[in-house]
């Protein structure tokens, strides 16, 4: 959207309508073979509209906490059909797989971790201290302030770059100096 979200709350169906439409005649001239879908907002519009327009592989995928996320009882129904014009349902740990909270009935889940290689040997932080890059925009879901909390009761917590931007920035700053955590945490990003 290129309004502010409040401007258009009240238009949300006629906007949906919209964007159906347009990737309705996007996918048809592009004519993809797999279309994967993050986000409940966009798996709610985009994963029928995949089926309708008959794209063969159609991915849900879902990659926090259902509790992490306000649904609305239509989301949730929302969410159900687009499971069911799914293809497959794709999560990004075991915990994400197994969470009852995700409307998706009966369809089975399948893992695909994200891409993080484990180094093979333990950690050595007398050699090379232990350091943390978190890339996230600056929101509420993203779990900044616990991560902060759970910093500051670390007696020597790891330097940590907090890579983003978003609405929490000045929140997150102010967090990062209530806990003294300045020497540690660094704020990088818009």
């Amino acid at each position: 959207a290129t309004r502010p979200r409040d401007r258009v709350q009240s238009h949300r169906g006629l906007r949906a309508s919209v964007v159906g439409w347009r990737l309705t005649e996007h996918w048809l001239r592009r004519r993809p073979a797999a279309v994967q879908v993050w986000l409940p907002e966009a798996q709610i519009i985009a994963l029928p509209v995949a089926r309708l327009t008959g794209i063969s592989t159609r991915v849900m995928a879902i990659r926090s906490m259902a509790n992490a996320v306000s649904l609305s009882r239509v989301a949730r129904m929302g969410l159900l059909v687009a499971a069911k014009c799914s293809t497959a349902v794709v999560a990004n740990s075991d915990a994400v797989a197994l969470d009852p909270g995700w409307p998706t009935g009966d369809y089975p889940r399948f893992v695909i971790r994200n891409g993080v290689q484990i180094p093979p040997a333990p950690a050595r932080p007398a050699v090379q201290p232990a350091r943390a890059v978190v890339v996230a925009n600056l929101r509420p879901i993203k779990g900044h302030d616990a991560l902060l909390e759970a910093l500051a009761r670390l007696p020597s917590p790891p330097m940590t770059d907090l890579v983003g931007s978003g609405p929490l920035k000045s929140q997150i700053e102010a967090k990062i100096q209530s806990f003294s955590l300045s020497d540690h945490v660094t704020l990088v990003g818009g």
